[in-house]
């Protein structure tokens, strides 16, 4: 589980780093997740597998680099099919 918010904390770290000055209703706005769920995950709330999903698509799209593709597919292979089932809801 520990693997597992290291990872969640990372992809919010790096949509931040690609989106510094967006608001909770601009990210509410692009993800489609409500302005009070994005709140949540933004102060430590877990994950569910669609909302990480749904910030690895962004910055998929933003960043066209194939190593940061390959940790990111890694992540959701892991997160679908790893041990221990589906650490989230869908």
């Amino acid at each position: 589980m520990e693997k597992i918010c290291q990872w969640q904390h990372e992809i919010l770290s790096k949509y931040r780093q690609h989106y510094p000055q967006t608001t909770l209703k601009q990210i509410s706005q692009q993800t489609g997740i409500s302005q009070t769920r994005v709140h949540r995950l933004f102060n430590g709330y877990a994950m569910k597998l669609k909302e990480y999903e749904i910030f690895f698509n962004i910055l998929k799209m933003k960043n066209n680099d194939n190593h940061y593709q390959q940790i990111y597919c890694n992540h959701l292979r892991h997160l679908r099919y790893g041990k221990g089932g589906l650490p989230w809801n869908r």
